[in-house]
């Protein structure tokens, strides 16, 4: 049997994104704890994570020594490049920079015909 996959997300998310994160494989382990700081996850909770899934929640590096990868749900995560996940060559960091392209642009279009129109924005 292969080994699970241990994906730790420190956020609420909704329950379709959940079922959606479960079907894509039957070996992903999901675990949802909405938290601010890595402090209020136990130690023995991060031991087996694998994915973390996160906006700004970040533990030390030997808390998880079966971390691979960091997706923050952010796209600016220059606030983190000197954190020592971050720096840690084994650890890949992903953010969400790209993600909305196209809705920024047509907000943008928009805000500028509601401007030209007058139109309160």
């Amino acid at each position: 049997m292969k080994n699970n996959i241990h994906i730790l997300v420190t956020f609420d998310i909704s329950h379709e994104d959940e079922q959606k994160i479960l079907e894509t494989s039957d070996r992903i382990k999901l675990t949802i704890l909405p938290v601010k700081t890595p402090q209020e996850i136990p130690g023995s909770r991060w031991e087996d994570v694998n994915i973390l899934y996160t906006w700004d929640v970040l533990p030390d590096p030997e808390k998880v020594p079966n971390l691979q990868w960091i997706q923050f749900k952010s796209a600016g995560i220059d606030r983190f490049l000197n954190h020592p996940l971050i720096r840690d060559s084994k650890v890949v960091a992903t953010s969400m920079s790209g993600v909305i392209t196209s809705q920024m642009a047509e907000y943008v279009v928009m805000a500028i015909l509601a401007f030209g129109q007058k139109l309160p924005i």
